[in-house]
């Protein structure tokens, strides 16, 4: 390529033209020994032997032969007739020793890059579109293009230019177009883990095995790797043409506003991959707008993932805003922000008016006061989220009667979580003297959205734990849930309350006529797989005490030893009592389903009763 130098110093004189009468010497033109780049072009004078009527082109501080390289490249040119030719200042003899030598190896140059698009350019070159018949391109740069100008002697033989790496479609002919294409399009030919490590290797970075493993499968987990805005890149490389991955979790990798730049890339040029988690990378206020604008042109993401970066109010409605019209996204999550009031009005608003977001996760935000009020209200607006995690703000007793009307109104939702809020039910002495007042009296707001959660037709799992609520009045209020029959939830969290075993244990018996639902209360959610795995160490410590097996525990013949592979469930029941056993009544009916799931029901196999 030439010198931005040289070509910037070049000065035209539009007016020039080449004379019939202007001849050659004797000698052809030797250029074989001019070189630009390093070396600079020797002056020289110029022998004119046109007439006086012929104009002249003024001379130029520095010339640039169209058929020298600029990388000192030689390039050797023929002019069948004897003349003496003038390029811009330079006139050069050739010997004509070596035209012999021009003519055998004119067509063996060197194949790289430049000389395969000199040799396209050296065909004749159309000129029916230009007003002077006699004139060539010349090249010439600017920021913005490379103009081209020809000229050609009275015999119209054709003197090639030489390229450059950025040429204008204007005056070439397809061929050199196509040659430029195929160079620029050669990386197109290598796999994303080639192109992933050559640009770790330019950027002077050691590649990350399981991006490595992980580019030829569907789901990338990077997740506290600490890429940072350069590993960012060399990913973007890879992952731009990527057919392959659908799941990118970049989740704690510390990217900021400048690895978000690289991010926008994967998001406005890859359409395959749909779950993006950008968690916890410090985006702030310039990288959340970065993503948004991404996001307009992104329309196949379904799920996203910016908590934890610290967004403030403004941010959010930015990135809402632009989230107004996407048809494909189904999941947000915006937790552990500092959205505060303002913030949770905007979620609010925009909660309302849309209709295509399943899951919304807004967890930590510190949403308070008019925030909470208008989120609430929103649940019964919105007519599509089927869950909602609304844990660790700020919703008080103020926000009970908003949300108990919401979740009589609201027929789509399927989850919602309230852990870990302010909401309050005190036991005092007026309530010791009547409980009724939780039920009916004036302090009933706990228990009116409790029974509107546990009969909405649609919400299965309804999430309370962690708020300041009297054991003693939950008590109260669990004994007079279960007395209903129209209830339909399926699952009611509680975990995180203080709240004694004994108390436990009558929970449990509570909801036996309420088969469907499973109340969960205590330090911790204890599952059934958590029931089932402190009865078979019972069981298990048992038999080491006893020396048994597990056969004689559960065999119906008494005094014989007897192996057995499968038991059925009054088997089962029969040798937890007649070893006395200790077992969980309220979950032994989900306890023997859940040993005996891979078998015919009714039906539970010994190895399943294995540990480890």
């Amino acid at each position: 390529m030439f010198p931005s130098e040289s070509l910037n110093d070049i000065v035209e004189d539009p007016t020039w033209e080449l004379g019939d009468d202007v001849y050659l010497e004797d000698d052809y033109i030797e250029e074989s020994q001019v070189e630009l780049g390093e070396n600079e072009i020797d002056q020289k004078e110029v022998i004119d032997r046109t007439s006086t009527s012929h104009s002249v082109r003024t001379p130029t501080t520095k010339s640039i032969s169209s058929s020298v390289h600029g990388d000192s490249k030689r390039v050797r040119l023929k002019n069948p007739h004897q003349q003496l030719y003038t390029y811009g200042s330079v006139s050069v003899k050739r010997d004509p020793a070596i035209e012999s030598i021009i003519e055998s190896r004119q067509f063996s140059i060197i194949e790289n890059g430049y000389t395969r698009l000199a040799q396209t350019t050296s065909q004749p070159t159309k000129l029916s579109q230009r007003s002077n018949p006699f004139e060539v391109p010349i090249l010439t740069e600017s920021d913005t293009d490379i103009k081209v100008r020809n000229f050609t002697s009275q015999n119209k033989k054709k003197i090639s230019t030489l390229p450059t790496t950025e040429l204008d479609n204007q005056g070439w002919d397809d061929a050199v177009i196509v040659e430029h294409e195929k160079e620029s399009m050669s990386g197109l030919d290598k796999s994303c883990v080639q192109i992933y490590e050559e640009t770790c290797t330019r950027l002077n970075i050691c590649p990350c095995s399981i991006i490595v493993r992980s580019l030829n499968t569907t789901e990338i987990n990077l997740r506290n790797y600490g890429l940072g805005p350069r590993g960012c890149a060399a990913l973007a490389a890879s992952l731009i043409r990527n057919t392959t991955v659908l799941s990118l979790n970049l989740a704690s990798n510390n990217i900021g506003n400048g690895g978000m730049a690289y991010v926008y890339r994967i998001l406005t040029e890859n359409i395959y991959i749909e779950d993006y988690d950008l968690s916890f990378n410090n985006l702030g206020t310039k990288g959340i707008r970065k993503l948004a604008d991404a996001l307009t042109q992104c329309a196949q993401i379904k799920t996203l993932s910016v908590a934890g970066n610290e967004l403030s109010a403004n941010d959010i409605k930015f990135l809402l805003s632009r989230l107004e019209d996407h048809q494909s996204l189904i999941t947000l999550n915006i937790s552990h922000n500092q959205l505060d009031e303002v913030g949770g009005k905007h979620i609010a608003e925009w909660l309302t008016d849309n209709n295509m977001l399943l899951n919304l996760d807004v967890s930590w935000c510190s949403i308070r006061l008019m925030g909470a009020k208008a989120l609430a209200k929103a649940i019964g607006d919105n007519n599509k989220l089927i869950s909602l995690d609304l844990s660790y703000n700020s919703f008080t007793n103020d926000t009970i009667e908003i949300l108990t009307n919401s979740l009589t109104r609201n027929m789509s939702l399927c989850e919602l979580s309230l852990h870990g809020n302010q909401f309050i039910c005190r036991y005092d002495a007026t309530i010791k003297e009547n409980p009724s007042l939780l039920i009916t009296g004036k302090d009933c707001q706990v228990y009116k959205m409790i029974v509107s959660a546990a009969t909405n037709q649609s919400l299965k799992i309804f999430r309370l734990g962690r708020n300041h609520i009297d054991t003693r009045c939950l008590m109260i209020i669990l004994e007079s849930l279960s007395q209903m029959n129209n209830i339909t939830l399926e699952e009611l969290d509680l975990t995180g309350l203080t709240i004694s075993a004994k108390q436990i244990s009558k929970i449990d018996l509570l909801f036996l006529n309420h088969p469907k639902l499973t109340c969960y209360v205590g330090p911790v959610r204890q599952t059934v797989e958590h029931f089932t795995n402190h009865l078979l160490n019972l069981i298990h410590a048992y038999c080491e005490e006893h020396s048994i097996t597990l056969s004689d525990i559960f065999s119906s013949n008494e005094g014989t030893r007897t192996t057995i592979s499968i038991i059925t469930y009054e088997q089962f029941l029969n040798g937890l009592r007649k070893a006395k056993i200790p077992f969980p009544i309220a979950r032994i009916d989900d306890i023997m389903k859940y040993l005996g799931r891979d078998n015919e029901p009714g039906q539970i196999p010994l190895r399943s009763m294995n540990i480890g």
